[in-house]
């Protein structure tokens, strides 16, 4: 893949695979965004059903709210560009949740911070993006990408497995990295990769 000096390599992140005792921990970690490949320039409709591998039906209609770099999304036409970050949620509450849903009747209300198109930075090849999910979307679409695999720091896993009750570790749970079956424990800091920031590739299997 071709990179600029800001776009991560995915082909150089770690494999790590774990069994489906670690969803719990893994699927908050949506919420700080993970890494995932993609075709620069597809539209945010193609990302959610091509990409992320959504029913359409759930799509536009379980998926309520779509912001893209920060913006709210009206147009699943817009383009997604290498480094864009993609925050999906259901329909949030209250008066700022409808007038956060794409293409609700308070939409109007908003027009000044709604994404707009940026044609310089939509041009076509491979590239990047960062994939936040939040409330109800989270665990309904969060364990089949983790299965899929997802990329992020490895710090960030550490930091997320320091986090876990004690009642976690007492089934003695391991994750596979780089082929090498390694135990999980609440201090994980001398994992591989960590002291460098590595990526990891990570499938949770469900």
């Amino acid at each position: 893949m071709s990179t600029t000096d800001t776009t991560p390599d995915l082909a150089t992140a770690l494999p790590c695979e774990a069994g489906p005792e670690l969803l719990p921990a893994a699927l908050p970690l949506f919420q700080g965004g993970m890494l995932l490949d993609f075709h620069t320039g597809t539209t945010v409709e193609a990302l959610m059903v091509e990409r992320l591998g959504l029913d359409p039906e759930y799509a536009f209609g379980r998926v309520q709210t779509i912001f893209l770099d920060g913006h709210p999304v009206d147009d699943l036409n817009d383009k997604v560009h290498n480094g864009a970050v993609i925050a999906l949620s259901a329909a949030l509450p209250g008066l700022i949740g409808a007038t956060m849903r794409k293409m609700g009747v308070l939409s109007s209300f908003r027009s000044g911070i709604s994404h707009r198109n940026d044609e310089a930075l939509t041009a076509s090849g491979d590239g990047v993006f960062t994939l936040k999910l939040f409330n109800v979307i989270l665990p309904e679409i969060g364990p089949g990408l983790l299965a899929r695999g997802v990329n992020l720091p490895a710090s960030r896993l550490v930091d997320r497995i320091a986090m876990l009750p004690t009642s976690f570790f007492e089934s003695e749970p391991s994750i596979i990295l780089e082929g090498r079956t390694v135990k999980i424990v609440p201090d994980m800091a001398g994992l591989p990769g960590v002291a460098a920031d590595r990526l990891l590739h990570l499938v949770v299997k469900q």
